[in-house]
């Protein structure tokens, strides 16, 4: 397998520049005579946006996300009958919104 360190820095550039940046790597890699990290770097595929998103933000706001879905959780069980609805909904709300302020930004979208 390709390095770590190698595969993490593809996936943390943008999905519209993740082709030409996997295709350097690479070009590089094959220069350097490893045929078989080449062909591993080359069977990465670039990643949907929405899931590039959740694994950025895992990164650059990990309490964040933890926050989220810990307020999902609490959201759950309301609906389970073992916790306030409402109270658990504003708590949902408010991680999430945490959250969407970062996301248009890192994609480009507003």
């Amino acid at each position: 397998m390709a390095k770590p360190d190698l595969v993490d820095a593809l996936f943390a550039v943008r999905p519209g520049e993740f082709v030409r940046r996997r295709n350097l790597v690479a070009k590089e890699l094959r220069k350097a005579g490893d045929s078989a990290k080449v062909h591993e770097v080359m069977r990465l595929r670039r990643p949907p946006l929405p899931v590039w998103l959740a694994n950025h933000l895992g990164h650059e706001d990990a309490d964040g996300v933890t926050r989220f879905i810990a307020a999902v959780t609490e959201l759950r069980r309301a609906h389970l009958g073992e916790g306030d609805l409402a109270t658990a909904m504003e708590h949902q709300r408010r991680a999430l919104e945490a959250l969407n302020v970062r996301g248009p930004r890192w994609s480009g979208r507003k």
